[in-house]
C-alpha cells in the first residue's frame, strides 16, 4: 500500500485518523526536543524554557482547537424522540459557535494590536534566552518559531481530531445502557 492510499484510509477511517493525529503529536513532540537540545545545548534553563514556550503554546492550541471544530449538532424536530434514548445536546456547540465569532471578529479588528504583541513577545524571547550562544535577533525569532508552531500543530491537530473523532465518540454511546423505567411505563 503506498503512501498517498494510506492517507486516504485515515481520512476514510476517522478512528485511524484519530490514531494518526496522535501518532503525528507525537513525532512532532519528539522533533521539538530534539531541536531545542540542538539549539539550547547544555544551557538547561533554556531548554526548559523552550520546552515550557512550546507546551503552553500547544495547549492554548489545543483548547483554541477543540473550540472550534466541535461539531454541530443537527436538530430535528420531525423525528420524535422515543423514551429511553439519549439526545445530543447542542449546548456546547452554540458556545462554541459564539466564541469562534468572537475570536475571529476580534482578531480582524484588533490585528495591528496582535502583531505589536509578536514584536513585544519577540523582545522578551531574546531576554530569556541570553546563554545558548543566540544573538538577540535569533533569540526572539527562536522563541517566536517556538510559539507559532507549537500553537499551530496543536490547533490543527485538535481542530481535525474534534471535527472528525469526536462525532464517532459522541455517537458510540450503547443504546441499552439505560436502566429500565422503574414505573412499568415502556
Amino acid at each position: 500500500m503506498g503512501f498517498w492510499s494510506s492517507i486516504v484510509s485515515w481520512i476514510k477511517n476517522p478512528k485511524e485518523f484519530g490514531n494518526a493525529l496522535m501518532l503525528g503529536g507525537a513525532i512532532y513532540s519528539a522533533i521539538m526536543v530534539v531541536i531545542v537540545v540542538l539549539v539550547c545545548g547544555r544551557h538547561w534553563r533554556e531548554v526548559g524554557l523552550s520546552l515550557a514556550v512550546v507546551f503552553a503554546a500547544a495547549t492554548t492550541g489545543i483548547l483554541i482547537g477543540f473550540t472550534f471544530g466541535v461539531p454541530r449538532f443537527v436538530e430535528s424536530t420531525r423525528a420524535p424522540v422515543s423514551k429511553g434514548r439519549l439526545v445530543a445536546n447542542s449546548n456546547f456547540g452554540k458556545v462554541s459557535d459564539w466564541l469562534t465569532t468572537i475570536v475571529i471578529g476580534l482578531g480582524i479588528a484588533q490585528f495591528g494590536k496582535v502583531l505589536d504583541g509578536a514584536r513585544s513577545l519577540g523582545r522578551e524571547f531574546s531576554v530569556l534566552f541570553p546563554t545558548s550562544g543566540l544573538s538577540a535577533p535569533a533569540a526572539s525569532a527562536y522563541g517566536l518559531c517556538l510559539t507559532i508552531t507549537s500553537f499551530g500543530i496543536g490547533f490543527v491537530m485538535m481542530f481535525m481530531w474534534t471535527s472528525t473523532r469526536l462525532p464517532e465518540v459522541l455517537t458510540s454511546v450503547p443504546r441499552n445502557t439505560l436502566p429500565p423505567d422503574k414505573s412499568g411505563n415502556s
